[in-house]
């Protein structure tokens, strides 16, 4: 069992090589105490989006890490639980 979600953004970077809009998500146990809470209620839904820039410095014979692009990577929780672990 795995409790880390570290392709997410793999995934999403072979979309963005594609010159598409790369999505990943996944869901994951009630891990989390929600603020005010005092017991395990949500999980850390990581979740991942990248976009390729409308304007900026794009050209054909650049690579996807050298042109301008929008990327989020992230849980939905202060910590994510592979730090916690």
């Amino acid at each position: 069992m795995s409790n880390h979600y570290g392709a997410a953004g793999y995934w999403a970077q072979r979309a963005l090589d594609a010159g598409l809009i790369g999505m990943s998500f996944t869901n994951t146990s009630p891990i989390v105490v929600p603020t005010g809470g005092k017991a395990r209620a949500v999980g850390t839904n990581p979740f991942c989006f990248f976009a390729p820039a409308v304007r900026g410095n794009c050209n054909d014979r650049e690579k996807s890490s050298e042109r301008e692009s929008f990327q989020l990577d992230m849980a939905t929780s202060v910590v994510p639980i592979g730090k916690v672990e």
